[in-house]
């Protein structure tokens, strides 16, 4: 199946302080938008196939991890040095989300807590279609 461009919302419910951000492959962090005093979100368009194994596998210069455990990181950097990164799994996206997502216009979305750190489970329903948002 041809590849689709999808947008995915990474809210950050209590980010750290210092430089936070999405980290691409080259090391540099995509700034979030604050949404208020605790929250930051972040919005990235990656590319997305179906894969032999009928899941969504994201690519492109923001996917980390190999195609069955991709993921995405929320770096905190200080004076150019990486204090922490969070994991933020991509694997539980499913082809028809992603599907859904590609063909309506509306990201999707999930939450993560911004105190944690390694790989971080996603917030409430996890990765969610945002209809009212596209």
């Amino acid at each position: 199946m041809a590849g689709k461009t999808v947008t995915l919302h990474i809210i950050c419910e209590n980010p750290p302080p210092g430089q936070f951000g999405l980290q691409d492959s080259d090391h540099n962090l995509l700034p979030g938008e604050p949404i208020d005093d605790k929250k930051i979100r972040f919005s990235v368009e990656m590319p997305v196939k179906q894969a032999v194994t009928g899941q969504a596998n994201f690519s492109g210069p923001y996917a980390n991890g190999n195609a069955r455990e991709r993921f995405l990181y929320l770096t905190n950097m200080v004076e150019d040095r990486t204090l922490r990164r969070i994991k933020v799994p991509l694997n539980t996206i499913t082809w028809k989300q992603a599907l859904e997502a590609a063909k309506s216009g509306a990201p999707l979305e999930a939450s993560v807590d911004g105190r944690s750190t390694a790989t971080e489970p996603l917030m409430g329903d996890g990765w969610v279609v945002k209809q009212d948002e596209a």
